[in-house]
């Protein structure tokens, strides 16, 4: 991969920007799905996002060095640079007041170095955005179709992870459920589906391909997710006239949406909601609450904000970026509610992939927390301006999906994601400047 890597800068001083951009999202996304992480690992023990952060730091020193030093500012979303400070102050309470190893913070703090990706972009005119972002709906139709044959055939094709045995799929058959979707899936979706100015065929055949594998997946809470923000987008100017209503509706709901969405194919979720009320985090036993979904998220999220709400450098700054399995991690936590580790057989203390909110109360805190959704709705608020464009419309409603299911997935937090819709957003920002040569001044 260190070829590719080459490459990749010797292609961006060439000015073949589209073809050292697709390396790069190919370095972001284990090669679309379809290189093991294992080549990436050779000849040095590298994450494939890690490929793409050296890239980005490349090119970032290339447009320095070219003079271009105000300009990098100049180019990157509200808020960005305010989030960014806060991770290397958070950065710095970890390694010089909680004492976690240096390699662990940066392990745990590197893929926010991604934020800065639209200096990258600007250096694309917006034809060759199109064409990168054209590449990539091709590819994610694509990844779609060998998603489709994984529970036909059973095996897993794309890289990601899958369940062992089978799941009930609409109470019809059983078959294997993968969890390895297409990355940039539910934006495609979305773009498929409002994108009028495709043929009614392809449009069609897109949207089929593409909504198979969010069925397939297994997701109740992404379907549903998926389903109100579409009638949101329908009704959105009635809906208009009680937004400060409907918006503190939703907040308040956002905690239970996992049992809403339960209750729609699942009679149990009424015990699940009743259990959530009358469980102590002390009384779980792993194993015990094995299809009560949301009860575990709602202890898991409790028992996090408990431990840090008992003392004020934890609750305003997290935490701390340890790694999950590290000697820092076993010999200061003990949490009770969290999935086995299938390496270590214990109880993951920091990681989790089933709600985003105990991450943040355990990275960021309640300062962190706070500026990372200001700059998540300032990005969405950026699309909400342009919305009667389709691109524009299909990321605003992939962010409000991410948003709405973050009780039930982690993927707000996902920076290979924001890394793409960053994209959407240089593609879709005013510039007075066109072409290849130089960042562009920005009008958002």
């Amino acid at each position: 991969m260190l070829l590719f890597l080459l490459l990749a800068f010797v292609w961006y001083k060439q000015g073949k920007r589209v073809l050292s951009t697709l390396t790069f999202f190919g370095f972001l996304t284990s090669g679309y799905q379809l290189i093991p992480a294992e080549i990436f690992a050779y000849p040095i023990s590298l994450k494939p996002t890690d490929y793409a952060i050296v890239y980005l730091v490349g090119v970032i020193a290339m447009e320095y060095f070219a003079g271009k030093r105000k300009e990098l500012i100049d180019v990157l979303p509200k808020f960005t640079i305010i989030f960014l400070l806060f991770i290397a102050v958070a950065a710095g309470i970890s390694i010089f007041i909680h004492h976690i190893p240096i390699s662990e913070v940066v392990r745990n703090t590197r893929d926010y170095f991604l934020l800065l990706t639209p200096v990258l972009y600007y250096t694309l005119s917006k034809e060759e955005l199109q064409r990168v972002l054209k590449f990539l709906l091709s590819i994610t139709i694509f990844t779609s179709i060998l998603y489709i044959l994984q529970p036909i055939l059973n095996i897993p094709i794309l890289q990601g992870h899958y369940t062992e045995g089978k799941s009930e799929f609409m109470g019809l058959i059983e078959i294997a459920r993968f969890y390895n979707t297409p990355i940039y899936l539910y934006f495609f979706f979305f773009y498929a589906f409002y994108n009028t100015d495709m043929s009614s065929k392809n449009r069609l055949i897109s949207i089929i391909i593409m909504a198979l594998p969010i069925i397939l997946c297994m997701h109740r809470s992404l379907l549903m997710a998926i389903i109100m923000v579409i009638l949101f987008n329908q009704f959105r100017e009635k809906i208009k006239k009680i937004y400060p209503i409907l918006i503190v509706l939703i907040v308040a709901l956002i905690p239970f949406f996992g049992a809403i969405q339960g209750n729609v194919l699942d009679t149990k979720i009424a015990q699940d909601i009743v259990g959530s009320l009358d469980i102590e985090p002390e009384d779980f036993v792993p194993g015990e609450l094995e299809g009560a979904t949301f009860t575990f998220r709602v202890l898991h999220f409790l028992e996090r904000i408990y431990y840090a709400s008992q003392e004020w450098l934890h609750l305003f700054f997290g935490l701390g970026f340890m790694s999950e399995g590290s000697d820092y991690t076993i010999n200061n936590f003990d949490f009770i509610i969290g999935l086995e580790n299938d390496e270590t057989g214990f109880v993951n203390q920091v990681d989790t992939s089933d709600i985003a909110w105990s991450v943040f109360v355990i990275r960021f805190g309640i300062i962190g927390t706070v500026l990372y959704l200001i700059y998540y709705f300032a990005l969405m608020k950026f699309f909400n301006k342009r919305y009667s464009n389709y691109i524009s419309k299909s990321a605003f409603s992939v962010l409000g999906v991410i948003f709405i299911t973050s009780f039930t997935s982690t993927q707000i937090l996902s920076m290979e994601f924001i890394s793409f819709i960053l994209l959407i957003y240089v593609l879709l920002t005013d510039r007075e400047i066109e072409g290849n040569n130089g960042v562009n001044c920005v009008n958002s």
